[in-house]
C-alpha cells in the first residue's frame, strides 16, 4: 500500500508540469470543487486501493483484475444515481458489454471428481508420509 501511494505521488508530481505545458494552467476552482477534488484524490482513492489489496489477499489475481474493469461502469452509474445524469442508449449498451466481458473473463472454478480407490487423493503440499508397502 505504501509503495502504491508513493507511485501515485511521484507520477502526479512528474506529470503536473507536462499537463500545465500542454493544457495550460488550471482554471480557478470554487471551494466546493476543491473539496470534491480532495475527496476523490484522498479518501475515495484510499478506500479503492484498500479494497483492491484486500481482494488480492483473498481472491485469485485474475478475479481481482477482471473485477477492476467495473470501475468505469461504477462511475457512470453513480453519476446517474447521485448526479441525476441521464444514461444514453450507448452507455447502457456499453454497460451490458462490460458486464458480459467481466462474466466471460472471470476464472472458472472447476471441481475435481472425488478420488477412487485406484487414484489416491492428491497431496497438495507433497508431504505424504512414506509408508512401507
Amino acid at each position: 500500500m505504501t509503495f502504491t501511494g508513493w507511485q501515485l505521488t511521484i507520477a502526479g508530481v512528474l506529470l503536473a508540469p507536462l499537463a500545465v505545458a500542454v493544457e495550460g494552467p488550471p482554471p480557478a476552482l470554487s471551494l466546493g470543487e476543491v473539496l470534491a477534488f480532495g475527496y476523490v484524490a484522498l479518501p475515495a482513492t484510499a478506500v479503492a486501493y484498500s479494497v483492491w489489496f484486500y481482494g488480492l489477499r483473498r481472491l485469485p489475481a485474475g478475479t481481482v483484475g477482471v473485477i477492476g474493469l467495473l470501475n468505469p461502469l461504477t462511475g457512470t452509474l453513480l453519476g446517474a444515481v447521485l448526479g441525476s445524469e441521464r444514461l444514453t442508449t450507448a452507455q447502457i449498451a456499453g454497460a451490458a458489454l462490460i458486464l458480459g466481458g467481466v462474466l466471460i473473463g472471470l476464472p472458472q472454478h472447476r471441481t475435481r471428481p472425488p478420488p477412487t480407490k485406484e487414484t489416491p487423493p492428491r497431496d497438495p503440499v507433497g508431504c505424504q508420509s512414506q509408508q512401507p508397502r
